[in-house]
């Protein structure tokens, strides 16, 4: 008894240590959490339910993707209540709930550690605590609130009983049976649907060797479920309203007929029938044997163990589950979406089985030295796994940026206000920091509250938090005209005048540090350092704590050993902590963006100064000449949500787009500066000599606004600061002018030369010369360079086109001051054999004619009822010209702007044995696989408005890649030098557009010999770009020369194109209103992209 509770102990002990070492949450982990908070903080609404679920709680607002069940979170509620009000506020209530959780992992552990030792002895006992606590995931996660982890508790009590008890008697040890049954079936109705399968190869096994009878089975498996069944559908349908129209979920059948919801036939359905689940990744068969479970057991010694816990004691195989653990991961693996944490109950079986094995060498240790010697490694595993196993729990601890930011915000913002404020601020939170711990718990208080004097008891309930996501809402600066502080991971996408009062620094990795270098806790001089001497500015207060003192050195190892190197960790800034400076409470005045654009909208140049989707600057700028008046020299229009201030520059526009709270007097003078700007570097205002000039214009436009602020700056000051050069680079100019003032007069000389020698043969034209040698006649040709007369190309031309094409000419990575190229020095030498006429007649590049193709649709012409079909085409492709991998996803999305027009259905045309084809679960899926038609069940219901919905997907993985490539490389003259050809042939009818091909490469910029169309170096990439390949251009190739280590740098290859016909056959040929059975007018867009093609 004494032994039991020592190791119960030691495992509780375990549990709270990776408790308090890694206190925060992730999202995997939220439903429950913030459910067991809104439980215990709002409790139970017998009144108006409905409105006070959707008003406090926080599943209706955030429902996630299937219903959960909330008897979890009910229970813990109840058993954390207690204890929450004895800590007093002292401790946040997170860490009592998570702390109860944890003890109740304990609790079951220590059930079966009992099982365990009456089945198989002391010996087995402790090694199989030891194996398990030298583990990570398993008593990490068991004080996490992830539905596995219920599930976990209840499997792990079921296999205390099912454990044979030797001396016990058989009808009380078949009574333990049932009771294992009973809590399983519980556990699969309730929890987790996927232990259904656990329990039926376990009752099989029990059936199998006459341990129980059938009947037995029966009784026990139906009392479980109908006890679980009664106890879900009570609870859960209350919390999720399923008998009301607030319902964000149903289950199919069950809600219609009842009212009520299964939360876990919800998901089985959706994950398992739907196979909805694989949209989150999936993974090979194999993945379950191969990653999940030696990840899970940590030791790999534990994998030898097994096959010795069978071989030496052969009765375990009917008793301690080995075969209904295998068997339930290896069904398991028929979901192509695999986790570790849904095969997480076989666990505590595997560790059993490699204990039973491990005590089995450890008993005959005495008898051979072989016994002795694989005792000590035995031993010597346990530390080892669980020096891993700290090392793990220390870097996941850092893996928590948000909830770390999150108590960091309580640092500064209580004791900034008075005692009894008038409200305290507003405070937004970014998804990441959502997602990495900031919980509703840490929204009421810091992890460990401290009393004071500045602040009220009330206090918290009166900072507000918002949780918005949606990105047009973020880019509206009237958004952030209340909020006063930010946690974010990306303070660009800010709009205001914000200042970074603190961070959080989380893993990024490892690194190997040199004598003397120091490791992350005191190397990096900026925020860390900067608020050293500030209380709750910087990292935690572990930085000085044992821990940190062992990521530093080892305590004393570096030094003493290793003669000062380290592998040390490698941290990074993930979030940071802003407040809105003094003065700024209004909303701030910004300009979003700086464009030079045609009178068709299209844009020439455009600089974005906040964080903004291209596509979003795109559309602007397309709507924004139907708005104009071309009668005024400069105006400014108001939209919506921006303005625009603009002038007119010849034939193209020049327009500021600002939000509408900005200063329209400031934006009118500094678009008259960034006019100024432009005639000042360009000659003449055309497209081409923009382009030219694109990048002095880019760079002048960060001069005049910096952060979306104009700078108090002048035209002069702006020149100036363009013009500011390098000493370096005027002592390399001058080198190379006289370089090439001496390749002149080498070319003078010899020229002259030649001139002697022309006149020397025609005073000798019989071939006698000075030298007196003789010989027959003689005639010496002498070859003359006549220059091809160059086409006139007219300056008008599509100015995506030219920026495209222009990009044929070699760049470099970035700016290299002082520097010229060969290229460019062989130009240099061409340009001054030439004249200027010559020069200036010469095009910069050969005009190609193109047949513009009309677009599907366009937002402007979209009628009130818009079709999007889109599909994603996915293929590995090999390097000489095979097919690894094929895989096309499809959806067809349906969005109604007329709520009048949302009971409708759509006749769709697909070819249904191309691919699989799966329908939204409101759709009725009989009629579309009977007469190919997408309409609602429920027909007194329609389609939501103003909404996207996916009412259909396909996928195939059947049909030929429409693009394949050959790639041909051989090593070059010297050592390192590779010549690259790159093939590429059409396999298909349909014309694709906009085809990259981008190349990776490490060294220099790599050398261009042939080429079709045009290519671009863009970082580390080399960029081969089509605009078009068709049936005219259905094969072609580029070659170039690099340098590389091997050839593999230059893989994998990535493709991007986009296709105007969809790969499957899908199409709607026409919508129709059901109750008046007439069609209605629609607006169709196709979306066909490659989204992973590789060449590898």
């Amino acid at each position: 008894m004494l032994l039991t509770s020592s190791l119960g102990t030691l495992q509780l002990l375990t549990i709270l240590t990776h408790l308090v070492s890694a206190p925060y949450t992730k999202v995997e982990e939220s439903f429950n959490l913030q459910a067991t908070h809104d439980i215990l903080q709002y409790g139970l609404a017998t009144v108006n339910a409905t409105a006070s679920l959707q008003a406090d709680y926080d599943h209706l607002t955030f429902p996630g993707a299937v219903p959960r069940t909330f008897v979890g979170p009910v229970i813990l509620s109840g058993l954390s209540s207690p204890l929450i009000g004895v800590v007093g506020g002292r401790v946040n209530g997170q860490l009592v709930v998570r702390g109860v959780l944890g003890g109740l992992s304990a609790l079951s552990l220590n059930l079966f550690t009992r099982a365990v030792r009456q089945s198989y002895g002391s010996t087995t006992a402790v090694l199989y605590t030891l194996f398990q606590l030298s583990q990570f995931h398993l008593p990490y996660y068991s004080s996490r609130l992830l539905p596995n982890t219920f599930a976990l508790i209840l499997s792990t009590t079921a296999f205390s009983f099912l454990l044979p008890a030797p001396g016990t008697p058989s009808r009380r040890q078949v009574g333990h049976y049932k009771v294992g049954i009973y809590i399983l079936t519980f556990t699969s109705i309730v929890f987790r649907s996927e232990l259904a399968i656990l329990l039926t190869f376990v009752s099989l096994q029990l059936l199998l060797t006459r341990r129980i009878g059938l009947g037995n089975a029966i009784v026990a498996g139906v009392a479980g479920g109908v006890i679980g069944l009664g106890i879900t559908l009570g609870i859960d349908s209350y919390f999720w309203q399923s008998y009301t129209p607030a319902a964000p979920f149903n289950t199919p059948l069950l809600t219609e007929k009842t009212g009520l919801i299964w939360p876990e036939l919800s998901g089985f359905l959706y994950n398992a029938i739907e196979n909805k689940s694989s949209d989150w990744g999936t993974s090979p068969w194999h993945y379950y044997f191969t990653n999940s479970l030696p990840k899970l057991l940590l030791n790999p010694l534990l994998l030898l163990l097994i096959p010795a816990g069978i071989y030496n004691s052969p009765r375990t195989i009917t008793e301690a589950y080995i075969l209904p653990a295998l068997g339930f991961v290896s069904v398991y693996s028929v979901l192509p979406h695999k986790e570790w944490r849904f095969i997480v109950y076989v666990v505590p079986i595997l560790t059993l089985y490699a204990s039973v094995g491990g005590a089995w060498v450890l008993n005959r240790r005495s008898k051979s030295p072989i016994y002795a010697l694989t005792s000590l490694a035995i031993i010597s595993s346990i530390l080892l796994a669980s020096l891993a196993s700290a090392s793990m729990l220390l870097i996941s601890s850092y893996n928590y940026p948000g909830g770390q930011g999150i108590n960091k915000l309580h640092r500064h913002i209580l004791p900034s206000f008075s005692r009894s404020p008038p409200a305290l601020p507003k405070v937004h939170l970014d998804t990441l920091t959502c997602m990495t711990g900031a919980t509703r718990f840490l929204q009421d208080a810091p992890l460990y509250p401290s009393p004071s004097p500045h602040t009220s008891p009330s206090a918290r309930s009166k900072i507000t938090f918002d949780k918005t996501e949606d990105e047009t809402t973020l880019l509206t600066p009237s958004f952030w005209s209340d909020i006063q502080w930010v946690i974010t991971s990306s303070p660009p996408r800010i709009i205001g005048k914000y200042e970074v009062v603190d961070s959080v620094t989380g893993w990024a990795g490892i690194r190997i540090y040199r004598p003397g270098e120091k490791v992350w806790l005191y190397e990096e001089p900026g925020l860390e350092e900067q608020g050293a001497d500030k209380p709750g500015v910087g990292n935690d207060s572990r930085i000085r704590s044992w821990i940190g003192r062992g990521i530093e050195d080892g305590w004393g190892v570096r030094d003493l050993l290793l003669r000062g190197w380290w592998v040390g960790v490698r941290m990074e800034e993930l979030v940071w902590v802003l407040r809105k400076q003094d003065g700024e409470s209004s909303i701030a005045m910004v300009v979003l963006a700086a464009s030079i654009c045609t009178r068709g909208g299209k844009a020439v140049l455009s600089r974005q100064f906040r964080e903004m989707p291209r596509s979003r600057i795109e559309g602007l700028l397309a709507s924004f000449p139907k708005l104009t008046d071309t009668g005024t020299q400069h105006t400014t229009i108001e939209t919506e949500n921006v303005r625009y201030v603009y002038q007119l520059l010849d034939e193209l526009y020049l327009v500021l787009i600002t939000n509408k709270q900005s200063n329209i007097l400031q934006d009118i003078d500094s678009l008259h500066l960034f006019a100024q700007v432009v005639s000042s570097i360009c000659k003449s205002l055309d497209e081409r000599e923009i382009l030219k000039h694109s990048f002095e214009l880019l760079s002048a436009f960060d001069e005049v606004v910096c952060l979306g602020y104009r700078e108090n700056l002048g035209l002069q000051q702006v020149k100036a600061f363009l013009e500011m050069g390098s000493q370096e680079e005027k002592i390399q100019e001058i080198i190379s002018r006289n370089k090439e003032f001496e390749a002149t007069e080498e070319r003078k000389r010899k020229a002259k030369q030649l001139d002697l020698q022309r006149k020397e043969m025609s005073r000798n034209p019989t071939g006698m010369g000075s030298t007196g040698r003789s010989g027959g006649s003689h005639s010496s040709h002498f070859p003359t360079y006549t220059p091809t007369p160059k086409p006139v190309v007219a300056d008008s031309y599509d100015t995506y086109e030219k920026k495209k094409t222009f990009s044929s000419a070699p760049k470099g990575k970035g700016m290299q001051l002082g520097r010229k190229s060969k290229t460019t020095e062989m130009f240099d030498q061409v340009r001054n054999e030439l004249s200027p006429e010559a020069e200036e007649r010469a095009p910069l590049v050969q005009a190609q004619e193109t047949a513009a193709s009309p677009r599907q649709s366009f937002s402007g012409d979209r009628k009130a009822i818009q079709v999007t079909i889109s599909e994603q085409i996915s293929a590995e492709l090999s390097r000489d010209g095979g097919m690894k991998s094929f895989e096309v996803k499809g959806d067809l999305q349906l969005k109604i702007l007329d709520q009048t027009l949302s009971k409708v259905k759509l006749n769709i045309s697909a070819n249904t044995s191309d691919a699989q084809f799966r329908t939204h679960p409101n759709v009725d899926r009989a009629l579309f696989n009977g007469q190919s038609v997408i309409q609602l069940k429920d027909q007194s219901r329609g389609f939501p408005q103003n909404q996207q919905i996916g009412v259909l997907r396909w996928r195939t993985t059947t049909g030929e890649a429409p693009l394949s490539f050959t790639i041909w490389v051989n090593a070059g003259s010297s050592r390192g030098k590779y010549n690259v050809t790159v093939e590429y042939e059409l396999s298909s009818d349909d014309t694709l557009r906009d085809v990259v091909v981008s190349i990776p490469f490490r060294h220099d910029e790599p050398s261009v010999t042939s080429v079709d169309e045009v290519y671009e170096v863009a970082g580390d990439s080399l960029d081969w770009t089509l605009l078009s390949v068709s049936e005219d251009n259905a094969t072609g190739s580029f070659e170039f020369e690099a340098e590389a280590d091997s050839e593999g740098e230059f893989f994998p290859m990535t493709v991007r194109f986009r296709k105007e016909k969809p790969i499957v056959h899908v199409d709607v040929d026409g919508v129709t209103l059901i109750e008046v059975g007439e069609g209605v007018d629609f607006s169709r867009e196709i979306k066909v992209v490659a989204d992973n093609y590789v060449i590898n």
